[in-house]
């Protein structure tokens, strides 16, 4: 049996990611009829994306491993164990196997209502079933696959058993949309003590010493919680202080310098709006900043052009920040000439927004032969998760500061 690169790619669970999440807006009769103690109220985060993956340290170089679920993947690790130490039939093990995976996949099939979906849950079952059989039947234990000390069990680790778990764990029921075992860490811990007994981690996942182990949840803490950022959806990235990546570098300087051309550009709106308006004073600056003639320009002038408030909420601390150049025009001159500087810094600041969030979207596209799924998702997951408990942190407030009592409906 073979299969196609660009077939897995389109149609193995493991490599979806999933974006934004979109509520549908409430029934117009709901709200009428709202109680005094109920309320609602919808939040929109500025470059969510990019700001996950710079508070997360996002980045293949600084992606070090991935816990797993022991709800999700406990009993295919007892199975796969079992089989390669001959407990189990071997045939037997992948028909059982195959039975699960069919089950798994058609049910998440109908969950999720996906396209194609006889398609899909076929070639994810036969696939899986592939990697599973290519596993006990590699003749080589357990122990030595988990901890790979030859180049073929490296591979049996990153190549076969590594894909299963997250088959497994997209399609479970039991996945959230989140690491289950870290949530609880992070936000509950009195559930993580009662509810998490450890986790299964594959470790240096982008090296040649991957290496994967059952870490009891003292040992989680101790070896990674307490080293490592915690993603939302189970992936661990090195800290900021640790190493920054590259890519988060320049993300942070793209965020930085599109924030000031854009508050350029809404500046320069401004005067362009008072001119319209009939403002000689704004015209009378706009010359001087097309003329570079900065020295002559007073700070009266710039307070009767009507744009130094503007400027001082933009932070503008620079009138040359706003100099632009003269175009030859049959019209009126200076201000098709603005016109054109804020089309040139609306562009400048949209490319860089392009440029952010073109580092979930290169993780995210499945038909880029880069792309990096968990990755995607741990970019995704996070932007939710941060913005569920800031919503909770504002209802909270807001329930303090007026002593409510919410109904829940």
């Amino acid at each position: 049996m073979s299969f196609d690169m660009q077939d897995i790619r389109k149609f193995f669970f493991a490599l979806s990611v999933k974006g934004a999440y979109v509520q549908t807006a409430p029934q117009k009769g709901r709200l009428v009829g709202l109680h005094p103690q109920q309320f609602i109220f919808s939040m929109d985060a500025t470059s969510l994306y990019p700001s996950a993956m710079i508070l997360n340290n996002i980045s293949e170089e600084t992606f070090y491993g991935r816990v797993y679920d022991e709800a999700i993947v406990s009993n295919f690790m007892s199975l796969l164990k079992s089989t390669l130490s001959n407990q189990i039939d071997k045939q037997q093990a992948i028909n059982m196997i195959n039975q699960a995976f069919q089950m798994q996949f058609a049910e998440y099939g109908k969950r999720e209502k996906i396209q194609k979906q006889k398609e899909t849950v076929t070639f994810n079952t036969e696939y899986c079933t592939y990697l599973f059989t290519k596993l006990v039947n590699s003749g080589e234990q357990f122990a030595d696959i988990l901890e790979p000390k030859t180049e073929r069990q490296y591979r049996l680790l990153k190549s076969y058993l590594h894909p299963i778990l997250e088959a497994i764990t997209w399609t479970s029921p039991y996945n959230r949309g989140y690491n289950n075992t870290i949530i609880n860490w992070v936000f509950f811990p009195e559930d993580f003590e009662k509810q998490i007994k450890g986790a299964w981690v594959i470790e240096n996942i982008y090296s040649f010493k991957t290496k994967m182990k059952y870490y009891s949840k003292e040992e989680l803490v101790d070896k990674f919680f307490k080293k490592f950022i915690l993603n939302p959806w189970g992936v661990l990235f090195i800290k900021h202080k640790e190493k920054l990546a590259e890519d988060v570098k320049k993300i942070i300087d793209s965020m930085s310098s599109r924030k000031v051309i854009k508050n350029e550009m809404l500046v320069l709106g401004q005067l362009l709006v008072n001119i319209l308006e009939g403002n000689d004073n704004a015209r009378q600056l706009a010359n001087k900043l097309i003329k570079k003639d900065f020295d002559s320009i007073s700070e009266k002038l710039i307070e009767d052009a009507g744009i130094k408030k503007i400027m001082q909420e933009k932070k503008i601390n620079d009138i040359r920040q706003l100099a632009f150049e003269e175009l030859i025009s049959l019209g009126d001159i200076l201000v098709e000439s603005l016109e054109t500087a804020i089309t040139e810094k609306n562009l400048g600041q949209n490319s860089r927004k392009v440029f952010m969030n073109s580092g979930f979207g290169i993780k995210g596209l499945i038909s880029f032969i880069f792309s990096a799924p968990l990755l995607g998702n741990a970019i995704t997951s996070a932007g939710k998760i941060y913005g569920i408990k800031v919503a909770q942190n504002v209802t909270a407030q807001y329930i303090d500061s007026r002593n409510l009592a919410p109904q829940i409906v």
